[in-house]
């Protein structure tokens, strides 16, 4: 079958390409509804390809159409042949292989095996000789390039990197090869190999009428030669190639904004026949409206926030889903938002983040943890009062704070003082007195748990401070959990 000519497309917005797509693909479908249709986009943006065309207005074809990256184009189609004779490896399995090789004194690794130890070095190593492998570089490059910069500038660790790398990608293929395994960074290699062959698969002869649009590439680097490989075998087997690629057709003289422009006269290259087309701007394109509003403090440019989304919701077509929220001061603004939106009755996810810190139980545990010592102060003991799970009333803390400091607090032993000065009919008394007798029983705690003798037995110990008792911390965390829910707090409440 002749090679068709791949059209290249380009425009300077993205969204206008993949419009354009979408719009070619829904023709496609209404004047060849039993010819198959390929979509083929970067790994990231697989998910967000597929929900754009599920709901729009062009899923009438679902079951002949397809959106996929290369690799799981190249899966499907080594299953439709049957080619998947060879047992696949993982990366993670590649990296293991790589580290048993790291540690073989018998390969003559100049820098490589000094930190073979080290935690996920090998997989370090495994990523770069993949790059390496999607960039068509072989063992040979690798010795040739050594040798090359021996007479050149270049550092000595540079070239004995060259040549571990050189060694360790030498090993690795024989140690595949020996296992009989498929090298994963290889997949897209043995894609094109499986197109190229002659004479094509039977049950690959759907690929005569199908149709394959590439969206998505280019953008921020060429594509690699494992890649063109495949382009360049799908080009002699397809009804029809589409590349789309985003680019202002201008010469920039910053390689940054070159992406689009090399990637254009790359493909240019690889098909000298294919065809350039620059899509036309939409006449009536609309410009985005900026507000810019001054506000009093952060309270109240919430609260506009809050009411422009309430509007939007209630006059408009605007789902809340197609709302979002961009905030520069995240540790602040979060905490100013929540309450604003709650105010105007409108459900939203904060992703915002909280550390897992700064949570009240485990300024519990780290604080009781520190009161196991003999010479804990008497911050780390108001730190475990103070994180909302003792189980005591925040006033009668207070109270006892002020008498450990009236008396000047140095250990455990003071807290004899304390009681000594009180008058146990007063409240003020009572409550210092509760404070006293938690303490002794909490003392008992901390005294059992440095004297377990092994994990197990201190871990039976945090459990049952956590679950036992009449105020049990785990109980607490749900009660407070639950009242968060009960007045709307969902995202406090997480």
């Amino acid at each position: 079958m002749p090679a068709c000519c791949p059209r290249l497309i380009y425009h300077t917005d993205p969204d206008q390409l993949v419009r354009r797509v979408f719009d070619e693909l829904g023709q496609h479908q209404s004047a060849w509804p039993d010819h198959r249709a390929f979509i083929l986009v970067p790994e990231y943006l697989k998910a967000d390809m597929e929900r754009r065309y599920l709901t729009g207005q062009h899923a009438g074809g679902l079951m002949m159409s397809e959106v996929l990256s290369f690799r799981r184009l190249a899966t499907r189609l080594f299953m439709e042949a049957g080619r998947q004779a060879a047992a696949s490896l993982s990366k993670a399995g590649k990296a293991v292989l790589a580290q048993g090789l790291l540690l073989d004194n018998k390969l003559p690794f100049r820098r490589f095996n000094r930190l073979a130890g080290r935690p996920r070095y090998a997989a370090e190593l495994v990523s770069v000789l993949g790059d390496f492998q999607r960039y068509g570089i072989s063992t040979k490059d690798l010795m040739n390039t050594e040798e090359a910069t021996g007479t050149a500038v270049a550092s000595q660790a540079t070239m004995d990197k060259l040549h571990d790398f050189a060694l360790l990608k030498d090993a690795l293929e024989k140690e595949l090869q020996l296992r009989h395994l498929d090298d994963p960074d290889e997949e897209l290699s043995r894609l094109a190999q499986l197109l190229d062959s002659e004479p094509l698969p039977g049950r690959l002869a759907f690929l005569g009428n199908s149709h394959v649009w590439i969206l998505g590439f280019g953008n921020s680097r060429d594509f690699t030669s494992q890649e063109r490989q495949v382009l360049k075998a799908l080009s002699s087997k397809v009804a029809s190639l589409t590349i789309a690629i985003a680019d202002d057709g201008s010469e920039g003289e910053e390689i940054a904004f070159r992406h689009g422009s090399e990637s254009l006269r790359s493909l240019e290259r690889l098909f000298p026949g294919s065809r350039r087309e620059r899509l036309p701007s939409p006449v009536t394109r609309p410009q985005p409206e900026m507000c810019f509003i001054r506000a009093i403090d952060r309270r109240e440019e919430v609260r506009y926030a809050a009411g422009e989304i309430r509007r939007l919701l209630l006059t408009g077509k605007t789902r809340r889903k197609d709302i979002g929220i961009a905030l520069c001061e995240t540790d602040l603004a979060s905490a100013y938002l929540e309450p604003a939106l709650t105010e105007y009755g409108i459900d939203a996810y904060i992703d915002t983040g909280r550390p897992l810190h700064q949570s009240s139980f485990l300024r519990f545990l780290r604080s009781f943890l520190k009161l196991c010592k003999h010479d804990f102060s008497l911050d780390d003991l108001l730190d475990y009062y103070r994180s909302g799970l003792s189980g005591l009333d925040r006033q009668e803390i207070d109270l006892f704070e002020n008498e450990a400091l009236a008396i000047g607090w140095r250990g455990v032993r003071d807290s004899s003082r304390i009681l000594a000065g009180l008058d146990p009919l007063t409240p003020e008394g009572l409550a210092v007195s509760s404070v006293l007798d938690d303490l002794e029983k909490l003392l008992m705690r901390t005294t059992a748990m440095r004297e377990a003798g092994t994990g197990r037995s201190k871990c039976s110990l945090l459990i049952d401070l956590l679950f036992e008792g009449e105020s049990p911390p785990a109980r607490l965390i749900g009660e407070q959990r639950d009242k968060l829910l009960a007045d709307g707090h969902k995202e406090s409440a997480r």
